[in-house]
C-alpha cells in the first residue's frame, strides 16, 4: 500500500504486509517503509528471534520495532490479522479509506517446473 499526505500528490512511504499461508500460530509481518528503509515494524509470531542492538534482550514472540532504535518491544496480545493491522496503522498514524481482506489460509502454493525448461 502506498502512503501519501492528504491533499498532496507526494507519496511518502509504503506499507508491506506478509502472511504465512499454513503456519500455526499464524505468522504476519507489517512494515512501514520510508525511502526503502523500515521505520516501523510489527512481527507477529516470527519464525526467528530478534536480538536487540541497544537494549538487552532477545524477542522470541510478537514484537514491534520503531525507528530509530529498531529494538524489539514485546507485545503479548493475541489478535487477528485485521486487529493487528488496525493496531499497526494506529501506531503509524495512518488512516485508510478501504478494507484489507485477511490473507488466504490453506495449502502453500507449489512451484510448477516445466520439464522442457529443465532439459535446456
Amino acid at each position: 500500500m502506498v502512503v501519501g499526505i492528504p491533499g498532496s500528490r507526494v507519496f511518502v512511504g509504503m506499507i508491506t504486509l506478509q502472511a504465512h499461508r499454513v503456519r500455526l500460530p499464524p505468522k504476519y509481518g507489517y512494515s512501514l517503509l520510508f525511502r526503502g528503509k523500515r521505520v516501523l515494524g510489527l512481527d507477529v509470531n516470527p519464525g526467528r528471534h530478534h536480538k536487540n542492538l541497544l537494549l538487552p534482550g532477545i524477542a522470541h514472540a510478537t514484537h514491534w520495532q520503531r525507528w530509530p532504535m529498531m529494538d524489539a518491544e514485546p507485545d503479548g496480545r493475541e489478535l487477528t490479522f485485521n486487529q493487528w493491522l488496525t493496531e499497526f496503522l494506529r501506531a503509524a498514524n495512518i488512516i485508510t479509506t478501504f478494507q484489507v481482506p485477511s490473507p488466504p489460509r490453506g495449502v502453500q502454493l507449489r512451484l510448477i517446473v516445466n520439464e522442457d525448461f529443465d532439459r535446456r
